[in-house]
């Protein structure tokens, strides 16, 4: 009788065996594919976190390409861009002069800015720096330059010619 108990021991161990590897192995495959498809998700999320950031990106280079070329003329940003640069810089505009037109080697529309202007020889560079850096594209299309001697200081006369670009929605 004791055989018999042992024998029917073994017999359900190894029947159990038989049933439980392949579910084992099952199991061992199932963990397997989700480590994989783990990893796949991690990967997945890094690609997209980096495909954000150069959305945001473009979005940016977008909104800056705007500032610099915007859509119509934006007079008014172009005035107090002037306004900000000679008070920065200390050569204060005058007759402050605007025209619109089309640049003829780049076939789009453009606005022109001439004004007159006084400051410190010692400031002059500066005063182009800021034109230069300033947020809108500004471009040179003439400027003169006369000096005077106004006591201890060397002062310069400037008349200047600037253009912006701009895009011209209503022909659409």
């Amino acid at each position: 009788m004791k055989t018999w108990k042992i024998l029917m021991i073994v017999l359900t161990i190894a029947i159990l065996g038989f049933v439980t590897q392949p579910e084992f192995e099952k199991f061992q495959n199932l963990n397997s594919e989700k480590e994989k498809l783990v990893k796949i998700k991690k990967d997945k999320i890094a690609e997209l976190q980096k495909l954000k950031a150069i959305e945001t990106e473009i979005i940016e280079t977008a909104r800056n390409d705007l500032n610099q070329i915007p859509v119509e003329i934006d007079q008014e940003n172009l005035i107090k861009d002037m306004l900000r640069i000679t008070r920065k810089t200390g050569f204060p505009f005058s007759g402050l002069n605007f025209s619109k037109g089309m640049n003829s080697k780049l076939n789009i529309p453009q606005v022109s800015i001439s004004f007159s202007t006084k400051g410190e020889k010692g400031k002059l560079l500066e005063f182009l720096r800021e034109i230069e850096n300033n947020e809108r594209f500004l471009g040179m299309e003439n400027f003169s330059i006369s000096t005077e001697q106004d006591g201890i200081k060397r002062m310069v006369s400037l008349g200047v010619s600037l253009f912006a670009f701009y895009q011209d929605t209503s022909a659409e």
